[in-house]
């Protein structure tokens, strides 16, 4: 974003009752100055209860030019919500799943993250370090309280990373044991959001 300041300045010149108008400085002017579109749309996962993280992780991708789809800022009103979500993750180029505490109790998290990988949808794993995961899945570490600027880094390089084909894990590959998150690998938990033909499940909500 870019700052500019505008002035007003009186002509040095005296009123009716002979006072002189000083000068006077306008408030600044803020203009949002955002990069053309790359043409890359990248479905967010998450919980609600972190959504302070994704509205700010939103509005910078926004601004670099990347097309965040958040499920619950694209109302449809009476439309079900399985084939919503289904539809809106295969619009997308890259499937993020923001794995918190929250978020891992979320079975909409856990739906939506089976559909994307029985797609085959590029995906990045987004993994707070406070999380302990057991997944065969490689991750990105960053934790709740980096800054905005930070995680938007974090994400920005592993979206880099998967347009490159190179690897996610900036802690190098730790590939561990299937357990709490058997899902990540695509296995089909209760509550599958569509059909067999479909395969797995999709959406955004705690």
């Amino acid at each position: 974003m870019l700052r500019f300041g505008v002035d007003g300045q009186y002509l040095p010149a005296r009123d009716s009752l002979g006072h002189q108008p000083q000068t006077e400085w306008s408030e600044p002017i803020l203009f949002h100055v955002k990069h053309p579109q790359t043409g890359t749309k990248i479905f967010i996962s998450h919980s609600t209860l972190d959504v302070h993280l994704v509205s700010e992780l939103e509005k910078r991708l926004d601004n670099y030019g990347i097309i965040p789809i958040i499920a619950e800022d694209i109302p449809s009103p009476g439309a079900e919500l399985n084939k919503k979500f289904q539809e809106l993750i295969r619009s997308s180029n890259i499937f993020l799943a923001i794995l918190t505490e929250d978020s891992l109790r979320s079975n909409w998290v856990i739906k939506e993250t089976n559909y994307a990988l029985g797609l085959g949808k590029p995906f990045i794993l987004l993994k707070d370090e406070a999380v302990t995961l057991t997944t065969t899945r490689e991750w990105v570490s960053f934790s709740k309280h980096d800054s905005s600027d930070l995680i938007f880094q974090t994400v920005m390089s592993s979206i880099n990373k998967v347009h490159s084909g190179g690897s996610l894990n900036e802690q190098g590959s730790q590939v561990l044991a299937l357990g709490i998150l058997a899902f990540l690998i695509g296995l089909a938990l209760g509550g599958s959001l569509g059909s067999a033909s479909d395969t797995a499940s999709s959406s955004s909500a705690a």
